[in-house]
């Protein structure tokens, strides 16, 4: 897709507010559940084209009534899944509480006001290991190699925008009185969110800021983000699990993004991976030398590490 097109769709995104009308469903692909006064919709929208070629399911989560303050983009981890692949599955159907629309509408509750986007992985390995390929070059099991030029921005910049256009397609030749609408606010601040094996994407948002910034209109879209969010980041690669080369963590000099890092002893405290806890401290030691604040909690410490202690996060940060 030429940098015109792609000027225009992240353009389409950044329109100050949108009222979209959804059809009333009675499928998997949407649920419905209230939140304070508010009536809220998760809506699945398989298949969401981003940069090029690359595609992603996005589900969408939020109140149906209200303005939204901001938008929330969350990048799962590992084993999370639609409910009914998790609950299909011999081991991960333990943890099907933390499966996509629940975890979408745990973060309705964390972050209340605001819209949420969970960017599923591009493909699931033996339908456990999350591989975010459309974002970084990955391996089979999801081990990133990170590097600047990665088109990441460009893609959720994409992604999102298609999205938007998707949930307005839903109620497409459809009778007014069986949809209900939907107020998109896709100028409000954004916030990125990665969870465990999701944090690789904000990894390397953070490689390819400085690139992206050049980029007019993708480098507009940057602008709008106010906060990151490293929430356990971990994956099974040797190295790399969190940024320390300065010469990257600079892009964030300045950035007028909030940094916060929340993690447990399930991961920075692991003997088998002791390279975990000594890069998280490096990433938030460095970033604070650099003089870029960083909100850092360590949760459940003293507690024996466990997977579950490691999905509580998902409630507690």
């Amino acid at each position: 897709m030429t940098s015109t097109a792609l000027g225009t769709l992240c353009s389409r995104y950044l329109f100050p507010l949108s009222i979209i009308l959804i059809k009333y469903s009675s499928k998997s692909a949407q649920t419905w559940f209230t939140m304070g006064d508010n009536r809220c919709i998760c809506q699945r929208l398989t298949s969401v084209i981003g940069d090029g070629e690359k595609l992603n399911d996005v589900v969408f989560c939020g109140a149906v009534s209200e303005v939204p303050e901001g938008n929330v983009v969350f990048f799962p981890g590992d084993v999370q899944d639609y409910s009914e692949n998790m609950l299909a599955h011999r081991d991960n159907k333990r943890y099907e509480e933390w499966n996509l629309e629940s975890t979408a509408r745990l973060l309705c509750q964390r972050f209340p006001h605001n819209h949420v986007w969970v960017v599923k992985t591009v493909r699931m390995t033996l339908k456990t290991f999350a591989v975010y390929s459309n974002f970084v070059t990955s391996n089979d099991i999801g081990c990133p190699e990170h590097e600047a030029g990665q088109q990441s921005w460009h893609h959720l910049c994409k992604l999102l925008a298609n999205a938007g256009e998707r949930l307005r397609d839903i109620c497409t030749k459809q009778a007014e009185d069986t949809c209900v609408a939907v107020k998109v606010n896709a100028s409000a601040p954004l916030t990125l969110v990665g969870f465990s094996k999701g944090c690789v994407v904000l990894n390397q948002l953070v490689y390819d800021l400085a690139l992206a910034k050049q980029d007019k209109d993708v480098g507009t879209f940057t602008d709008g983000v106010k906060a990151m969010y490293w929430l356990d980041g971990g994956h099974n690669g040797g190295v790399n699990t969190w940024i320390t080369h300065q010469s990257v963590l600079k892009n964030l000099v300045g950035a007028n993004i909030e940094v916060h890092s929340h993690v447990t002893p399930y991961q920075t405290e692991d003997d088998r991976r002791p390279w975990v806890g000594k890069e998280q401290k490096k990433f938030v030691g460095r970033l604070q030398r650099m003089g870029v604040a960083v909100n850092n909690t360590l949760h459940f410490s003293g507690e024996e590490r466990s997977l579950d202690m490691h999905f509580r996060l998902l409630k507690e940060f």
